[in-house]
């Protein structure tokens, strides 16, 4: 899991089947991945982010 805001690194980030959390900024709407808006709503996340399905190698 990685918490980031610029587009170009949510994407690549999402591509490689972890988590990209994106601090949700008007320049990043167009990524598709978990979005919180202040830190407090990523640490009342914590659950989902906890138990997502990550990739097996």
């Amino acid at each position: 899991m990685w918490i980031l805001h610029a587009p170009h690194n949510l994407k690549r980030f999402a591509q490689t089947g972890r988590l990209a959390v994106a601090m949700d900024y008007p320049y990043n709407r167009d990524v598709s991945c978990k979005r919180v808006s202040s830190w407090r709503e990523f640490e009342d996340s914590l659950e989902y982010i906890v138990n997502y399905p990550q990739l097996t190698t």
